[in-house]
């Protein structure tokens, strides 16, 4: 037991470990970002860059309609109208274009196309499309073109 004792004595003499202190890490002054994010135009590019936009219109499902509603255009894009299974009368509801040709009304015939440039103002454009076959049905609610 004389052991057991000495043991624990000794325990206890024993000078307890403290943990060792960590040196502060040493910062790199943040570096200055460039002016513009990643992936942009720099600014002596023009402000808006100009597409094409294909708009394909004829029977969709039993309704004469275009591939997209709404349909999203800038001004200066070049919309690419394609009818390649009906001929498709297309008329303006609210009596103004958004192209620069101005037509309110007009005819892309089956298996053509019509090319137009939109300009402004911005707004809603609806639309009402019919096409040349009996079966195709029109939609309930006209589609539209938005020039934002």
């Amino acid at each position: 037991m004389a052991k057991k004792a000495a043991k624990k004595a000794a325990k206890k003499k024993a000078p307890k470990r403290k943990a060792a202190k960590r040196k502060a890490a040493t910062r790199k002054a943040p570096t200055r970002k460039p002016a513009r994010r990643p992936g942009t135009t720099p600014a002596t590019a023009p402000a808006t860059a100009t597409q094409a936009v294909t708009i394909t219109l004829g029977c969709n499902g039993n309704n004469c309609a275009p591939d997209q509603d709404p349909i999203h255009m800038k001004p200066g894009d070049t919309v690419v109208l394609r009818a390649p299974s009906n001929d498709v009368k297309v008329h303006f509801t609210g009596g103004t274009s958004p192209f620069v040709s101005g037509t309110v009304t007009f005819t892309v015939a089956k298996g053509t196309s019509q090319t137009e440039t939109v300009t402004g103002p911005y707004g809603r454009y609806k639309f009402h499309m019919t096409c040349s076959n009996p079966g195709c049905g029109n939609l309930a609610q006209d589609p539209s073109m938005i020039v934002p």
